[in-house]
């Protein structure tokens, strides 16, 4: 066989390897892509709830518009069956930063600062009033919350205890109605 030739064929074939890995990336990228779709699927990207939330139990959803720091809050109540409800407690009741009602003096602290953000927001106002939630802050007599500290390590103890938590995300489970609400604060 002539050297041209041989030599035509190993850059055919390293050109073709290219070309099916190039191919099985695609493949792998576009079967992601079709089930995140499909099934409506979001992991929890909410800084580690060990919940995992599909958007179809999403019953209501409200974010504001953020500046360009990215600053806003978040707030959004997700409905689940009895079934998916036991499945979550089970879950979150082997974990040891979900704490069970009522909420204490950080999370509490917290939650008034975010009510106050979001009571200046004339559209979440109106989101909420036509609703079938009535309160952003539900009153709950039996169920679990989770604190999520946000905060830059570089922020120091004394503007934390001045200020109070100034990025953070609070989930509150509500057992007696099925519901899971999130609130965020991003200042």
């Amino acid at each position: 066989m002539p050297q041209n030739s041989q030599k035509s064929i190993e850059s055919l074939l390293k050109k073709n390897r290219k070309s099916s890995l190039f191919i099985r990336v695609l493949f792998v990228l576009i079967s992601i892509t079709l089930f995140i779709k499909i099934f409506n699927f979001v992991v929890d990207p909410r800084n580690g709830a060990g919940i995992h939330l599909n958007v179809n139990n999403r019953v209501l959803e409200y974010e504001s518009p953020s500046n360009w720091l990215g600053d806003g809050t978040d707030y959004e109540i997700y409905q689940f069956s009895n079934e998916q409800m036991d499945k979550i407690i089970k879950k979150i009741d082997h974990r040891k930063d979900w704490k069970k009602y009522p909420l204490d003096s950080t999370a509490n602290d917290s939650l008034n600062k975010w009510h106050g953000s979001i009571m200046q927001d004339p559209a979440a106002i109106e989101i909420i009033e036509k609703s079938n939630f009535k309160e952003f802050i539900p009153i709950i007599d039996n169920g679990y919350y989770l604190l999520v500290d946000r905060s830059s390590n570089d922020e120091s103890e004394e503007s934390q205890k001045k200020y109070g938590l100034r990025n953070f995300t609070v989930f509150i489970l509500d057992i007696d109605n099925n519901l899971l609400y999130y609130f965020a604060l991003d200042m």
